[in-house]
């Protein structure tokens, strides 16, 4: 079959939108509305391989579906689709531009469209005139030469617009032969035929039933006033089954409200083997020109008219004459919001599957995307396809993908991330004693910060498949964003192995009041870093004098708890792997510290994660106390010289140098011979006199404290010495003897008489 076009080419239309596919469905939902701002790119499949060839197809058009320039003055836009029209049969494929904060599949931003022979015909919409039923009166009718024949018939419902066919011959003058126009009602064809050596036209009308054929009555809407709207389901052209010998011409005029206002357009009428009608002519409205007046209005049409020129000894035909509108293909571009997926990889503790409260995200974990590409459910290594690139947990230990289609994704911590160097070296995935390894599904289980991950060994950490769904994810999980999936958690414990060694100094013993030294070195032999790291250093109780902390030297948080025995802790809220932190205290022992085999000083510590040996979390350091004490005694007298017979007082004071508290004191003073005892007092203590024998017992000297002891004597009035020595002693449980002596100086008493005598008496 041969197809001939006038002007406006084919009637195959190509149309669509964008629009945002909130389900996934595919379907341009009613309520949707379209997404502007994309641009479409038509092509034709130049290879005719029905597959888009991008640099090998050609463009035919293009065409951008714009916001409107002026949205406040007018904010509708001029269109919300795109339109591409004059397709003839063949494959195209349409091409969307990316529309900002959308994302699209491939199988959506390229689409096949098919166009087919019947299809870029058009769709008739009316029909002019189909030759099935009314013939003329007389049948054929004939015009001889040099004259005109004319018929107007009635004809039956529906064969032609306005139920009334006018047909005019003229055969030229000259002609040779007769021209005649013979309507077959058994085939529904009209024919034409012009003898050898005629010419002449054929002017066939329709303007409503008026029985006249000569003149336009414009009636074709069924009455005054009345018309008929060609545009109507989308008529834009004229159709005719129609064949022709050369040199054929058509002219067609339409026709509104009166025959001054008439548009009308000429065209060569295509040319078929014996002029059969079996060509196809279409006659696009928008292509006619203003013929009169006003011209038509396509859609208020009162009378048609078409005029058959015909040349010299050249038959026409015509199978139908109709109005057809174009025929649409609609190719709508689903777009999608974008999705994503992700949240925490953190440190669980305490091994409960669970984000608690003081549990921390882990920076620096790499983070991978896998398509569930075999739709196992499962990751399946060289299987599943990866998507993008792997992202880094942030300083807080969160991951995003974002810029996600709808999809089944795993996600997977590599496993190069758990061996050495790795940022979970020393770490193994959460287990909660088995009941999250394997972990929840997340699909079932929709629950925020549990673990999801399940070790695959020499894999990874790997979720089971996730699956994303457009305007169906959790609202639960940090954000109201009903396409992400917040949720996806890894929790991870940390091996470590909290060591904690004690040394004190001096050692193995201290003596009362003196200053003890003890070290504290604390050490993760673990592979991970041990955090919330908690000293405790149980001092020894020595009640009723609890031992003095004069200094704590620590990187950490020392905190005196107020424990009378004396507890000290000291925080740090990490070492690392491998890493160790020393505390150093310093005491006093009391010095009234009683005397002790052992003291003995415990340390624990404790840490966040699982330590893999708990033996040495602890440790302890006995010191045995002794007591020791220096005393020193002096001694003065007074008067010195002292004269005999007088009193003589002897001031004793013994100190105690520490370190310890002397206990039972005891100062002990002879007096020598040619002194009688007359008093004593002690400023501690008691003191006494017994057979010359003055004796003080003191209960206990702190360090640098001191008691004087004071004697009165009297020396003998018969003591005929010059110096009267007096040694004392002090001793203590703690203290070794110590001696001191005074030597006084005795003035004898002297008996003087005097003799007078004179030598001359008389």
């Amino acid at each position: 079959m041969e197809q001939r076009r006038l002007l406006a080419g084919d009637l195959g239309v190509i149309e669509g939108v964008a629009y945002t596919d909130t389900t996934d469905n595919g379907v341009f939902d009613v309520g949707i509305d379209p997404v502007l701002g994309a641009t479409f790119t038509l092509f034709q499949d130049s290879n005719s391989n029905g597959t888009f060839d991008s640099g090998i197809d050609t463009q035919l058009a293009q065409q951008t579906v714009a916001p409107p320039a002026d949205p406040l003055a007018n904010p509708t836009p001029q269109s919300d689709k795109y339109r591409f029209e004059n397709l003839a049969d063949g494959t195209y494929f349409v091409q969307q531009s990316a529309i900002s904060g959308q994302l699209q599949r491939s199988t959506e931003t390229v689409k096949t469209i098919v166009i087919s022979v019947a299809e870029s015909e058009g769709v008739a919409t009316q029909n002019v005139d189909n030759f099935n039923n009314t013939v003329t009166t007389p049948d054929p009718l004939t015009a001889g030469p040099g004259t005109t024949a004319s018929d107007s018939s009635a004809t039956a419902a529906g064969e032609v617009m306005g139920d009334e066919r006018d047909i005019v011959i003229t055969n030229d003058a000259g002609s040779l032969g007769n021209l005649a126009v013979d309507i077959d009602t058994v085939s529904g064809t009209t024919v034409i035929n012009n003898d050898a050596g005629t010419s002449g036209s054929v002017v066939i009308t329709y303007d409503g039933v008026d029985g006249d054929a000569t003149t336009l009555a414009h009636l074709l809407g069924g009455g005054p006033g009345t018309s008929v709207d060609l545009t109507s389901s989308g008529g834009t052209a004229f159709h005719f089954k129609t064949g022709s010998e050369p040199g054929n011409t058509i002219t067609i005029d339409v026709f509104s409200g009166s025959s001054a206002d008439f548009s009308t357009i000429t065209a060569t009428m295509p040319t078929t083997v014996g002029a059969s009608p079996t060509a196809d002519l279409f006659v696009r409205f928008s292509d006619f020109s203003v013929g009169g007046g006003t011209g038509a209005d396509f859609s208020a049409v009162t009378a048609i008219r078409i005029q058959i020129n015909l040349a010299s000894a050249s038959d026409a035909s015509f199978d139908f004459v109709g109005i057809v509108a174009p025929t649409v293909k609609t190719s709508n571009h689903a777009n999608l919001n974008p999705m994503s997926i992700g949240d925490l990889v953190f440190s669980d503790f305490n091994d409960n599957g669970l984000l608690d409260t003081g549990e921390t995200g882990i920076a620096g974990v790499q983070v991978e995307l896998y398509e569930d590409t075999n739709a196992n459910g499962s990751f399946d290594s060289g299987t599943d396809t990866q998507v993008g690139s792997a992202v880094t947990t942030d300083s807080s230990g969160n991951y995003l993908f974002d810029n996600l289609l709808p999809g089944e994704y795993i996600v997977l911590i590599p496993i190069s991330q758990l061996n050495s160097g790795g940022p979970l070296f020393g770490y193994v995935s959460s287990s909660a004693g088995g009941a999250y390894e394997p972990a929840p599904d997340p699909d079932t289980t929709v629950v925020n910060n549990d673990d999801n991950g399940t070790l695959i060994s020499g894999v990874g950490v790997a979720t089971t498949a996730i699956t994303l769904a457009s305007g169906t994810e959790p609202t639960n999980d940090g954000d109201a964003d009903v396409n992400s999936d917040l949720s996806v958690d890894f929790g991870f414990v940390p091996q470590i192995d909290l060591q904690v060694t004690k040394t004190a100094s001096p050692s193995p013993t201290v003596t009362a009041g003196n200053q003890l030294t003890y070290t504290l070195v604390v050490t993760n032999n673990g592979n991970a870093p041990a955090a919330n790291v908690l000293v405790t250093d149980d001092l020894p109780n020595l009640s009723p004098d609890p031992l003095v902390i004069d200094t704590i030297t620590t990187t950490g948080t020392a905190t005196q708890t107020g424990n009378p025995a004396g507890e000290i802790t000291v925080s740090f809220p990490s070492i690392a792997a491998g890493g160790s932190e020393t505390i150093t205290v310093v005491v006093t022992v009391p010095a009234g510290a009683a005397a002790a085999a052992a003291i003995t000083n415990s340390v624990t510590v404790t840490g966040d994660g699982n330590d893999t040996d708990p033996a040495n979390n602890s440790d302890s350091v006995d010191v045995a106390v002794d007591r020791q004490a220096t005393l020193t005694l002096t001694k003065t007298d007074t008067p010195d010289p002292a004269p005999v017979g007088s009193t003589l007082t002897y001031d004793l004071v013994v100190t105690n140098n520490g370190p310890s508290t002397a206990t039972n004191v005891v100062v002990s003073d002879t007096l020598p011979a040619g002194l009688t005892f007359s008093n004593v007092t002690t400023t501690s203590g008691t003191a006494s006199e017994s057979g010359g024998v003055v004796t003080a017992n003191i209960a206990s000297l702190a360090p640098t404290e001191s008691a004087t002891i004071t004697i009165t004597a009297t020396i003998d009035p018969g003591f005929s010495g010059t110096t009267i020595t007096n040694s004392a002693t002090a001793v203590a449980d703690e203290a070794s003897q110590v001696n001191s002596q005074s030597e006084t100086t005795i003035n004898p008493q002297v008996d003087l008489a005097i003799t007078k005598t004179d030598s001359a008496d008389p």
